[in-house]
């Protein structure tokens, strides 16, 4: 008798050890991707964060171009005025002409010195605040200073801080103003007009280092 077997038509199912394995899979590039897709997000805000930079570093030497190249006058304390602030001085050569302090003129630059990664309590309202901060070598006591900067690709002009000041400021300590909204990066921009970003261990503790204009 002919005991000749042929294939099944039958198609195998999955084991429970293929399913397993199969849904582990799964679950592995579904995180993969979602943390790509944070990180390539983050890093999207991250530019856009840094052009802002660029276009106040721009509008901040406009200003100086017209008041023989003195820098804004900086009052880091909360009883700055109109007269002292950088935040509403530099605000027409950003091309805002309104000069309300609550209307559509405020909300306009408050757009322009909020970072797009900045959420929540930390975004910027009122018409004297930034997440941006000007650097020590801007006297936080209100008064304006000449550009005699002698590292400019050194020092920092600006850098992203914690609690909407507009300014670095001896108190509370400096290092801990700042803020790191990008993956642990915060954004700073140099007085030659170049952004970088930096860890918190790649910012200078040393309050007398270049980077952070007190030694200019």
């Amino acid at each position: 008798m002919n005991t000749q077997r042929f294939p099944s038509n039958r198609a195998r199912g999955f084991t429970l050890v293929e399913l397993l394995v199969t849904v582990a899979i799964i679950g592995v590039l579904a995180g993969l991707s979602l943390s790509f897709s944070r990180t390539a997000t983050e890093n999207v805000r991250a530019m856009k964060c840094s052009s802002q930079m660029r276009s106040i570093w721009q509008a901040i030497n406009l200003y100086k171009a017209e008041h023989d190249n003195f820098f804004p006058p900086n009052r880091a304390r909360s009883d700055g005025t109109i007269d002292n602030c950088w935040v509403y001085l530099i605000r027409p050569y950003l091309g805002i002409n309104q000069t309300d302090k609550y209307g559509t003129g405020a909300k306009a630059m408050a757009a322009l010195v909020t970072c797009p990664s900045t959420t929540g309590s930390e975004i910027p309202t009122n018409w004297w605040e930034s997440n941006y901060s000007v650097s020590l070598y801007l006297n936080p006591d209100g008064s304006s200073v000449k550009d005699f900067v002698k590292n400019p690709s050194q020092t920092m002009m600006l850098i992203e801080t914690l609690s909407k000041n507009r300014a670095i400021s001896w108190t509370p300590p400096p290092l801990t103003q700042i803020a790191y909204r990008h993956l642990n990066h915060s954004n700073v921009l140099f007085f030659d007009g170049h952004v970088e970003k930096l860890q918190s261990s790649q910012v200078p503790t040393n309050m007398n280092d270049v980077f952070w204009g007190t030694s200019n």
